[in-house]
């Protein structure tokens, strides 16, 4: 009887050991996974695990969750995204663009415009001859002592501006050069005038630029409306005309002539 129980009680302790130990093996992940089944993929820095049954788990790959934007691989320039129906999108590669730099060429001045002798001998004369009455003018203005002179001189300077500008503006339009510095006998004239004493000012300043002056002009003026061609010229000669009649007049009357 003693052994009976004993064996019973051995028995009972074994199912109740061997039903742990099955219990025990149910909650644990199977043991038998070994080493070899674990199997590395270098390809494109995946590892590729593989359960007891054969199975693959997903790949994972490193240092990110997500894929890998365009150009991370360092191989390619990253494309930056552009709403629907935009152009097309400047990867840095072309040229910034924008309006293009224009060159505009210079257009060579216009030829000077053919002149007959008489136009061209009236453009050098009268430009000349109006920069010396002028400049005697202005002494003259300062330095007359007799009223009237002192009062024609300045006529002269007013009226002689006005001329001067409409030749400039006439030779400018026509491309012709005006002489800007009086010729050495001119400018030799000027400078006696300068040099004057105040006794013999106002006759001397007479003698250069009162009636014969003013007649030598007024023979130029009208040469140039009887010869030259361009119509420019014959109406700026007939407009200074009257301006030199009136010089003229004027001069004829002072008490002093040369």
């Amino acid at each position: 009887m003693k052994r009976r129980m004993s064996a019973l009680s051995g028995l009972i302790l074994f199912i109740v050991l061997d039903t742990m130990l099955l219990l025990s093996g149910c909650d644990q992940a199977p043991s038998h996974v070994q080493a070899d089944d674990v199997r590395a993929s270098t390809g494109a820095g995946r590892t590729t695990v593989a359960d007891g049954a054969g199975r693959s788990a997903p790949p994972t790959l490193y240092g990110a969750s997500a894929p890998m934007a365009p150009g991370s691989d360092g191989l390619s320039p990253m494309l930056a995204s552009a709403p629907p129906g935009a152009g097309p999108v400047n990867t840095g590669n072309a040229a910034a663009s924008g309006p293009q730099a224009t060159t505009t060429a210079t257009e060579p001045a216009p030829p000077p415009i053919m002149l007959n002798a008489t136009e061209a001998q009236f453009f050098a004369q009268a430009g000349e001859v109006l920069i010396f009455e002028a400049r005697a003018a202005e002494i003259a203005a300062t330095r007359a002592d007799d009223s009237a002179v002192k009062s024609y001189a300045a006529m002269l300077i007013s009226d002689q501006s006005a001329m001067t500008g409409g030749l400039q503006q006439l030779a400018s339009r026509l491309h012709v050069p005006l002489p800007v510095s009086l010729s050495l006998a001119r400018q030799q004239t000027l400078d006696g005038l300068v040099q004057a004493t105040p006794e013999s000012f106002d006759r001397q300043f007479v003698q250069i630029a009162g009636s014969r002056a003013q007649q030598s002009m007024i023979a130029l003026f009208e040469q140039a409306m009887r010869e030259a061609q361009n119509p420019a010229i014959v109406d700026y000669a007939n407009g200074a005309l009257a301006i030199l009649r009136a010089h003229l007049s004027t001069a004829q009357k002072l008490p002093i002539q040369g």
